[in-house]
């Protein structure tokens, strides 16, 4: 619990260099080393020994890769702070809740209701956002599902798994770009005469070697990318649900909470109550 607090009032770029966030994602560390490995092991096959200037069109798949790889990083330190504030947002307000509930306090005032929110100072997370946004349709007296509530907020981290997956296309259709490059010019060299030097037969063979290097470059990112997107999916998946539950909580402790114009709609109805008293008086006496 305490680094879920750590968590909630950081800010995703600090987790970068906090230990205990790399710990906490084992699976992308696992990506990481086969990202890793796949370089060590493919480099052989996707830079070929060429002078031709496509075969360094894996360079540029691989730095699509970087890319991809950076992106998710960032993707997964939003996810985690917007998840840890989420999971302190649902403790705090089952706690306030369960503490109304049993008299062991009094009902906060709709505008107390946002102290509860841990103090991130962050701009633009999503989590602060949609709790401002239930305690604000609470102050007029709205209170729609946790559902229709969570959904725009849901959209917005649904996106970057999108942005992952364009990536993720445009290295694969840069590989299959690279192979029709490389055929063609080995068609281009290639001469049926029985008579072809081996000169000749070593620049075909090199552009065959670039039109299968991009290629299998181009797979070699996508299936990383692939691995990546499927982490930042579960972590999504875990984030949506503990969201859900949050918002859920959060709409039950502002209904619960005592609104911002109740005891002026209170004094309100008392002077309309004294006021039509005295003109009943009056209408008797006269």
């Amino acid at each position: 619990m305490s680094d879920t607090s750590e968590f909630a009032n950081s800010s995703p770029k600090s987790l970068l260099i906090n230990l205990s966030f790399w710990l906490f994602h084992k699976w992308l560390l696992v990506v990481l080393l086969v990202s890793v490995l796949a370089f060590y092991y493919l480099f052989p096959l996707t830079y070929p020994k060429s002078d031709e200037l496509f075969a360094n069109l894996s360079f540029l798949i691989h730095g699509f890769a970087l890319w991809g790889l950076g992106l998710a990083i960032v993707i997964l330190t939003k996810i985690q702070v917007e998840h840890a504030f989420a999971l302190q947002v649902e403790k705090n307000a089952q706690d306030k809740l369960r503490k109304i509930r049993n008299k062991e306090i009094d009902r906060l005032a709709l505008e107390g209701v946002g102290d509860i929110l841990p103090n991130n100072p962050t701009p633009n997370l999503a989590m602060p956002r949609l709790f401002q946004h239930i305690i604000g349709e609470a102050r007029d007296h709205r209170f729609e599902s946790s559902m229709s509530t969570m959904q725009p907020y849901r959209e917005e981290a649904i996106d970057d798994i999108f942005k992952l997956q364009n990536i993720q296309k445009i290295a694969l259709q840069l590989g299959i770009l690279g192979t029709f490059i490389g055929l063609i010019l080995a068609l281009s060299q290639l001469n049926l005469d029985s008579s072809s030097t081996t000169l000749e037969l070593k620049s075909l063979f090199n552009s065959l070697h670039i039109s299968f290097s991009t290629s299998v470059a181009g797979l070699e990112v996508a299936v990383i990318l692939g691995l990546l997107i499927m982490v930042v999916r579960l972590k999504q998946e875990a984030y949506f649900q503990t969201m859900e539950k949050a918002a859920d909580t959060m709409i039950s402790l502002a209904q619960n909470a005592i609104p911002d114009d109740y005891f002026f709609n209170n004094f309100e109805q008392i002077k309309n109550a004294v006021r039509n008293r005295a003109r009943i008086n009056c209408t008797t006496l006269f």
